[in-house]
This record gives structure tokens, sequence and C-alpha cells, in this order.
């Protein structure tokens, strides 16, 4: 079974390669000078928005999980002082990486607005 899987993989991997190398072979054939390429601005600025997004969201669901874990910890901690202690400084901990997510995502979203 693992001898068929990693052959499986192997396979796989060479023909996401083929595929993905073939176009190139096409591009070279091509004068570059021909192409007069410019930078689209406009498409940069929504991929660096989509990467904010994404980074926002991994965030945020980072600080919620932090939370839950606090939570956990606070719930279960059985009347002993330290473990509630830890537990109620991770729900501290994860109260201000949200607010500090959500105030850096306000300024990048004000910050991108601009920029547009």
């Amino acid at each position: 079974m693992k001898h068929t899987l990693a052959r499986w993989l192997s396979w796989a991997g060479l023909a996401v390669t083929a595929l993905t190398a073939a176009p190139l072979r096409v591009i070279a054939q091509r004068n570059l000078n021909d192409l007069q390429i410019k930078p689209p601005v406009g498409d940069l600025i929504a991929n660096i928005n989509r990467l904010l997004n994404t980074v926002f969201l991994i965030a945020g669901i980072t600080a919620f999980l932090y939370a839950i874990y606090g939570g956990f910890l606070y719930l279960t901690a059985g009347g002993e002082p330290a473990n509630a202690d830890k537990g109620r400084k991770a729900l501290t901990n994860a109260i201000i990486g949200v607010i500090i997510i959500s105030l850096s995502f306000v300024i990048v979203k004000y910050a991108v607005g601009v920029v547009k």
C-alpha cells in the first residue's frame, strides 16, 4: 500500500510538472519585446487586498481558537488558582488580539481605499 501510494504521488508530481512547464515552452518562442507588458497596478492592489484578507481571517480564527482554549482552561481549573489565572490571562490576551486585529483591519482597508 505504501509503495503504490508513493508511486502514485510521484506520477502525480510528474504530471503536474509537465502540465505547468508546457506553457513555458510556448512563451519562450515569442519575442518579449513584442509583448509590451505593462504592470497591472489594479491587479497588484487586488492581490494584496486578497492576501491581507486571508491573513486577517487566519488571525481572527487563531484568536477565536485561543479564546476557546482560555475558556476551557478557566472552566476546567477545578478550583486551582494557577490554572484559573492561566485561563483568565489567555482570555484577556485573546480579546486584546481581536481588538488589535480589528483595528489593523480598519487601517489596512482605509490605506487600500486611499491607494485605489
